[in-house]
């Protein structure tokens, strides 16, 4: 029997499709949960706002707040239950900010140091303290999901924006370039990402490093998107940090999908609508172009050939900002070079910001993994001397 890690991407789509139909639809109690958790954030503010009230004014809100927070707890014992089994991970994001959220516990902490009955005081406090509790359980079973959940919430998100005519848009597309070549294929393929990218979507993404910065090709780009395409310092920033949601197979664009499952996850509450539906459209839209480039064939006449094997381009990989395309260019350009010019090769290839130095990898790991393939016989200290 093959395990999941045996399936390619577009096949586990499938396979997630099929495992999770009719798992669409939220459940009611998920609806009355995020209103009761909106409802006692608002309280809690009012209450603490409130300085000079009648003891039976007090005592009738905080009756209130706490039977709010009982109906809350009742409520998130259950998610609980869903969520161990892979279900409801939409909400997590939600009650992670309640969590985290110290103006909210600070409030409760006022709201129980006013209360002057013992009794209903210390009732209060076990509820305020049972609700930490299980937020804090919803926490530790998140951080018990394998990859294989976040994809799996990647699909089953997918599932709602199935009907966005996507396949529609791009019927459209190939009737109105008949027969397309390689080259219309990405250019399609580039701008659907870029207007992904324009929506915003990784706001929540890490920074990227200065080094992943200058990464982005953006000349190489440029040649792919229409020619008033503003590509201007946040754009370019989103797709620094979109590098870490994707990889190439030639010209096929893999995305990642339990690592941008989590991401979606981790904000979902954040994320817009429309955001929301940029994600998956774009998905969808990869794998009709990804389909119709493995007719046409991937290779274009400005492509390298596949000289070398798996193991070199992944060693390389960090070297060149994680681009396996520039990768590719690389090792095609120096193939049967003599030692004199692969170096020269290296150096315009940093100039160009091509090649990353972090950790001054050009003057050691890049000799060592070169050396060691047979593309580059001469000492280290030979190519230190020629590698500015």
């Amino acid at each position: 029997m093959r395990n999941l890690t045996d399936f390619n991407e577009f096949e586990r789509a499938q396979l997630w499709g099929a495992l999770n139909v009719g798992d669409m639809a939220a459940p009611e109690y998920l609806k009355e949960l995020k209103g009761l958790i909106s409802d006692i954030r608002t309280i809690a503010n009012e209450l603490n706002q409130m300085t000079l009230y009648l003891e039976f004014s007090q005592m009738t809100f905080v009756r209130f707040f706490m039977e709010l927070i009982g109906k809350v707890n009742v409520k998130l014992s259950g998610y609980n239950a869903d969520l161990k089994q892979g279900r409801r991970m939409e909400m997590c994001c939600l009650l992670s900010k309640l969590r985290n959220d110290a103006k909210f516990w600070l409030r409760c902490g006022n709201i129980v140091n006013k209360v002057a009955k013992d009794e209903i005081r210390n009732e209060l406090n076990d509820a305020i303290l049972y609700l930490k509790s299980q937020l804090e359980d919803t926490r530790a079973i998140m951080r018990e999901f394998d990859h294989n959940t976040f994809e799996q919430f990647f699909f089953n998100e997918e599932k709602k924006f199935s009907e966005c005519g996507v396949e529609g848009r791009f019927n459209d597309w190939l009737y109105e370039h008949s027969s397309p070549t390689l080259k219309e294929l990405r250019e399609l393929q580039a701008l659907e990402v870029a207007m992904m990218l324009k929506t915003n979507v990784l706001y929540f993404a890490p920074t990227p490093s200065q080094d992943e910065i200058n990464g982005v090709r953006v000349d190489y780009l440029k040649g792919f998107l229409p020619y008033n395409f503003e590509m201007n310092e946040k754009f370019i920033i989103s797709c620094a940090k979109w590098r870490h949601y994707f990889h190439w197979d030639g010209t096929l664009l893999i995305i990642n999908y339990a690592k941008y499952g989590k991401y979606i996850q981790d904000h979902y509450c954040d994320l817009s609508f429309n955001q929301k539906k940029a994600i998956y459209e774009l998905d969808m839209m990869s794998h009709l172009i990804n389909k119709e480039m493995e007719q046409l064939g991937q290779e274009e006449d400005d492509e390298p050939e596949d000289i070398v094997n798996n193991e070199l381009v992944e060693k390389l990989m960090p070297i060149f900002y994680n681009n396996m395309e520039e990768v590719l260019r690389f090792l095609n350009e120096i193939d049967g070079m003599k030692s004199s010019g692969v170096t020269d090769v290296v150096n315009r290839w940093v100039k160009e910001k091509r090649i990353s130095d972090y950790g001054n990898s050009r003057k050691g790991e890049l000799w060592e993994i070169l050396n060691h393939a047979g593309l580059y016989a001469k000492s280290r200290q030979n190519w230190n001397r020629r590698v500015v």
